[in-house]
């Protein structure tokens, strides 16, 4: 079925003796264990102090005071490592009566081994969907905001923990990609103009209301998707560009945002779809012109907005756009 979005070890138990007989610890099949993925929906690469790459490894978090196995205790589980089983619940207990919340992200900075430990703001308390909106994830010491996420239960029929399950974690460096509903598509922008010169860069903003990508079950994009993503000129004080190139998420751009990658870029990059401005006033670029159809979401991609004034010098404003894909 097509989708349209508009857009620790183990704690020892002590066994109990009745009537000569011992009964069983909590395990083997008297437990359910998750395991833990990532969704990386960032714009941009993650970047911590010094521009050191930001990757989530671990989430942390608490389990209920009334569960009826580790009442109260802490739990903490790897990312997209299915042999970490060390988070446990008993079988057939409910998130009502247990409830795991996430509390804390573990990262790697660059290539350090050491994860640094960044807290959840609000704690998320783990069910089926999302939370309806993003939590921050801060850098400790001093604190302010690294990334934004957000975390659900899947892989069980309803709020009874009845088999093995997964906890999956988005992440990003813009709050709407993490919430209970995807937008179709979000980004961020940087320009550039040549050093010593005056010439002003374009300033378009960019829409996606027109924009409807369907999917299937595996978050394909179909060939049966509309619309466009479109170039909104200011009403007051604009900026006009005179050509568009829009780039794959296999170029490599860019580390420092500088002029003369974007330049280098631009100039020597191969696109996929280029198209001309005449005037002022807003620009459809159709959906086609992202190379989308046939590609898993999600996916990023690049557009290069060049204005030239008389003396033939560039400038340029770059968006980079993710199309995350449906909850």
């Amino acid at each position: 079925m097509s989708k349209i979005f508009s857009l620790f070890s183990r704690p020892l138990f002590a066994t109990l003796a009745l009537s000569g007989a011992l009964l069983p610890a909590c395990g083997g099949s008297d437990v359910v264990t998750p395991s833990a993925s990532s969704i990386d929906r960032s714009v941009r690469a993650l970047t911590g102090a010094g521009g050191a790459a930001l990757v989530p490894k671990v989430i942390k978090g608490t389990y209920g005071a009334n569960c009826k196995i580790h009442h109260g205790e802490t739990w903490d589980l790897k990312l997209n490592d299915p042999t970490d089983k060390s988070l446990e619940v008993a079988l057939n207990d409910t998130f009502a009566n247990c409830p795991l919340t996430m509390s804390t992200v573990s990262v790697q900075l660059g290539s350090s081994t050491q994860l640094l430990d960044y807290p959840v703001a609000p704690p998320v308390v783990l069910g089926l969907n999302y939370a309806a909106s993003a939590s921050a994830i801060n850098q400790p010491n001093p604190a302010s905001l690294a990334f934004y996420g957000n975390a659900r239960l899947t892989s069980l029929a309803g709020p009874t923990y009845t088999n093995n399950f997964v906890i999956d974690m988005i992440y990003s460096d813009d709050s709407t990609a993490c919430g209970a509903v995807a937008p179709p598509a979000i980004y961020a922008k940087v320009t550039a103009t040549a050093t010593g010169t005056s010439v002003p860069p374009p300033n378009y903003t960019m829409g996606f209301d027109s924009l409807q990508l369907v999917v299937d079950a595996n978050k394909v994009v179909q060939g049966s998707s509309a619309g466009n993503i479109v170039l909104k000129y200011p009403a007051q004080q604009g900026q006009v560009g005179e050509q568009w190139k829009t780039f794959d998420e296999s170029t490599l751009c860019c580390s420092s945002y500088s002029f003369a990658e974007i330049d280098n870029l631009y100039k020597n990059g191969g696109p996929v779809a280029t198209g001309t401005i005449t005037g002022p006033g807003d620009i459809n670029i159709p959906w086609t012109s992202f190379a989308l159809a046939g590609f898993t979401l999600p996916k990023s991609r690049t557009v290069i907005v060049k204005h030239t004034d008389g003396g033939g010098v560039y400038s340029y404003e770059l968006f980079q756009i993710l199309f995350p894909g449906p909850n």
